[in-house]
C-alpha cells in the first residue's frame, strides 16, 4: 500500500499573532507531561453522489485554507518550542503541512486495518518521539484516495495540547471547513492558574518518576477515527 509524498508547505495563520502574545509560557502542569509528539489519524469517506464536485485537489484547498483561518485562535500551535524549553515562541511560522496521494482505494485498508500502513499517514516519523528545541508545535498531513477519501493525520506536542485541547482545536478546524459557525474556542489560563517553576528538576517530571529511557520512549497506539 504505497503513499506518495505530493508536497510539503507551511500554513500560516490568517492574521498574525498580537506582540502581546508572541511568548506562550506553559505551566507547571505541561512541565511534568512528556513532551511527545501526539498522533491522530482521521478517515473520511465520501459519498459517490458527492464524488464529481469534491474532488482531492478541492478538498486539500479547503483544508489547508479552513487551518489557516483556524490557527489565529490556536496561535501556539503555528510556533516551536522556544530555547528554554519552558515556553512556546509564537513566531507565525505556521503549522508543517504534506499533502500526499495513495496509491490504493480507501476501503481496501478500511476493511482490513494495518497499523504500519496507518503510520504513513503521518506527517513524519515523529510520533511519541520527544519535543526537542526549535521543534514545530505541530504537523500535518493530508492524504488523498482515488475514490476521493481523504486521511488527515495529526501531530501535536503534548506541552501545547492535552487530549481535550487537542479536540477543541479539530472541531474549530472543522467548523472553518464547513462554515457551521463558531465553535469553541481554547483557553489559554493554565500558566495564570498552574505557574511554571524554573527550578523543576527534569528528575521530578514524567521522564523521571517512569522507569522508561528518556529521549526514547516508545508506544505503538495511535488514535484513529
Amino acid at each position: 500500500m504505497e503513499v506518495v509524498v505530493v508536497s510539503r508547505e507551511f500554513v500560516k495563520p490568517y492574521s498574525p499573532t498580537p506582540n502581546h502574545l508572541k511568548i506562550y509560557k506553559l505551566s507547571l502542569l505541561d512541565q511534568f507531561v512528556p513532551t511527545l509528539y501526539v498522533p491522530l489519524v482521521l478517515f473520511y469517506t465520501i459519498e459517490e453522489a458527492d464524488r464529481a464536485a469534491t474532488t482531492p485537489s478541492r478538498m486539500i484547498q479547503l483544508l489547508k485554507q479552513s487551518l489557516s483561518e483556524t490557527l489565529p485562535l490556536f496561535y501556539p500551535l503555528a510556533g516551536k518550542i522556544n530555547g528554554d524549553g519552558l515556553s512556546i515562541e509564537c513566531d507565525d511560522e505556521g503549522v508543517l503541512l504534506v499533502e500526499a496521494r495513495a496509491e490504493f482505494a480507501l476501503s481496501r485498508l478500511l476493511h482490513r486495518p494495518d497499523f504500519e500502513t496507518v503510520r504513513k499517514f503521518l506527517p513524519c516519523a515523529a510520533a511519541w518521539r520527544r519535543v526537542e528545541v526549535g521543534d514545530r508545535v505541530a504537523m500535518i498531513q493530508v492524504t488523498a484516495f482515488p475514490c476521493g477519501g481523504v486521511v488527515v493525520g495529526v501531530l501535536i506536542s503534548h506541552a501545547a495540547a492535552d487530549g481535550a485541547s487537542f479536540a477543541t482545536f479539530l472541531k474549530g478546524w472543522a467548523a472553518a471547513a464547513r462554515k457551521t459557525g463558531k465553535a469553541p474556542g481554547p483557553s489559554f489560563d493554565a500558566p495564570t492558574l498552574f505557574i511554571q517553576n524554573k527550578a523543576f528538576s527534569e528528575e521530578d517530571t514524567f521522564f523521571g518518576v517512569c522507569p522508561i529511557n528518556r529521549g526514547r520512549y516508545r508506544n505503538d497506539k495511535i488514535l484513529i477515527w
